[in-house]
């Protein structure tokens, strides 16, 4: 943060310090084996053109000059992570920063995993014949061959497989650019650590008010609100007329299309549906459009236009939804005065905060509960467990936020979740999961008993404990938070960047969101 409040720097100035935190995500950091794990982790979360870029511009908020940037330059994607990136020119690429300091810190220390791991191959794979070779193959030469690449590159067949399945398109292409590239990077950071640009959030929230104004009467004092933030599509799936009509239909087409999935052992049918929705939507022509107006038709309306925040928004009115028609596992009634459900994606680190932020002050006392549930790395047991959190622990200070008015409790959860195993206990709110070294994360363990760590928590929590302090909202708030394991830091063995399968991460997710989502229909009946 010091180097970012200077304006600018070199990427070599981090290398230092980073080495010596000795991160868990980054078992491999001082050996010369690559650490494809790793690295693949890192190479996700940095724009694409990570290999070949040489100067990046972090900035929260755009330039004059640059407004309308997808007009202006070549938008570069970033695979997961929601951030907002432009290539001016080559090797140059601007990067718009979300608020608070977790985004700059999440791509910096992924910076330093790619340069430690790239430098490693350099030393490694560097001569002059497969220079020679790989400049042939950028051209576009055929006698260059696969074996005879291979013969020089001198990994091993673990570590050249790790490596393609991080670019499986150019590889070739993509190894000539971290041989050359040097890890020469500078960034220059127009970026002030402790000032928070307000403009996109209120946009962002100005928006909601206006789609929400359409919907509801929001001065009506019988109004109740509810706040969730999930992934949006799994609150979606769970009220959606067009799946709970197509539901045949969809798990038909799974058998044909993807069996893969349908072959799998489900507990819950209906889980083995949503895990198919995604393909559904994508692959079968018109089922996207046909899908939003049959949900807009039950009062489900879908914002994405999101800002430069990077979060989509679901607008659910609860009097439009026919009970008949949701997720089997629920049961609701339909409610005689107005509900509104706010379905909220992701927010990233502290940006949570200032979201939150914004939608208890657009709602003020007619917010009737705040419900955040997602995955988080786990402290205890394995991928696919829950955790039920009673407080969170905010790193940076390790202060304790107990929840307010919680309004979950383990026996709930279990109904819905089988034999799911549920850990219980304070989750850590971090900065940033590449801070977080072994014995850090034994220390909170084992000293403050925490189940498991996210980014966002305890940014939601103290908000919320806040307003209800300063009276914005009402005191009887209820406060629901749960979450799925989605990777154990402190498992070496587990390899941190391969992505949960469906088998694994739908009947968590659904088990949590389900559990919600009843918990909020009971209350609109009180």
């Amino acid at each position: 943060l010091n180097l970012v409040s200077q304006g600018g720097f070199l990427l070599s100035k981090l290398l230092e310090d980073y080495r010596a935190l000795h991160p868990a995500l980054h078992p491999l950091l001082d050996q010369q084996e690559i650490d494809t794990g790793a690295l693949a982790y890192a190479v996700h979360r940095l724009p694409a053109e990570v290999t070949r870029t040489t100067f990046y511009f972090l900035t929260p908020h755009l330039p004059t000059l640059y407004v309308d940037p997808d007009e202006k330059f070549t938008p570069v994607s970033t695979r997961s992570r929601r951030r907002y990136a432009w290539q001016a020119l080559p090797g140059k690429v601007h990067v718009l920063l979300r608020d608070g300091i977790t985004d700059i810190t999440d791509l910096l220390t992924c910076l330093c995993v790619y340069a430690v791991e790239a430098r490693k191959i350099r030393r490694r794979c560097s001569t002059p014949e497969l220079l020679r070779a790989l400049y042939h193959v950028q051209q576009g030469d055929p006698a260059v061959t696969e074996d005879a690449l291979v013969e020089m590159v001198h990994l091993s067949p673990e570590e050249l497989a790790g490596l393609r399945a991080i670019w499986p398109e150019d590889f070739w292409i993509r190894f000539r650019d971290i041989l050359t590239h040097h890890e020469d990077v500078a960034l220059e950071c127009d970026f002030q650590i402790d000032n928070y640009n307000a403009s996109a959030a209120e946009k962002w929230v100005r928006q909601i008010r206006e789609v929400a104004a359409k919907m509801v009467n929001l001065e009506d004092s019988r109004l109740q609100v509810h706040i969730i933030s999930s992934n949006t599509h799994s609150v979606g799936n769970c009220l959606s007329a067009f799946v709970a009509r197509r539901a045949e239909a969809i798990l038909a087409w799974g058998r044909e299309n993807h069996p893969e999935l349908t072959e799998s052992d489900w507990r819950v049918e209906r889980d083995l549906i949503y895990a198919l929705m995604r393909h559904y939507i994508d692959e079968v022509e018109g089922a996207y459009e046909s899908c939003v107006q049959e949900e807009r038709a039950a009062g489900h309306h879908r914002l994405r236009a999101t800002a430069f925040t990077g979060i989509a928004v679901d607008l659910i009115c609860a009097q439009q939804l026919d009970p008949s028609l949701i997720d089997p596992s629920l049961t609701m009634q339909r409610p005689e005065n107005p509900v509104l459900i706010v379905n909220v994606d992701y927010a990233f680190g502290q940006q949570a905060e200032e979201i939150l932020a914004n939608l208890l002050f657009l709602f003020g006392r007619q917010v009737r509960s705040v419900n955040v549930l997602g995955k988080a790395g786990g402290l205890m047991g394995g991928r696919g467990d829950l955790m039920l959190p009673r407080a969170t622990l905010l790193q940076t200070n390790d202060e304790l936020y107990p929840l307010p008015n919680a309004d979950l409790d383990a026996g709930l959860l279990q109904r819905m979740a089988g034999e799911l195993p549920i850990h219980e206990g304070p989750v850590l709110t971090v900065s940033g999961t590449l801070l977080q070294n072994r014995q850090l994360l034994q220390f909170y363990r084992r000293i403050w008993k925490c189940v498991g760590l996210e980014m966002e928590g305890s940014y939601f929590a103290r908000k919320l404990i806040s307003a209800i302090e300063m009276g914005i909202v009402r005191q009887d708030v209820a406060s629901r938070f749960a979450y799925y394991i989605s990777d154990v830091p402190l498992d070496t063995d587990e390899n941190l960047s391969a992505r949960m399968t469906p088998q694994e991460g739908v009947p968590p997710l659904y088990a949590i969101t389900r559990t919600i989502l009843q918990q909020v229909f009971d209350q609109t009946r009180r």
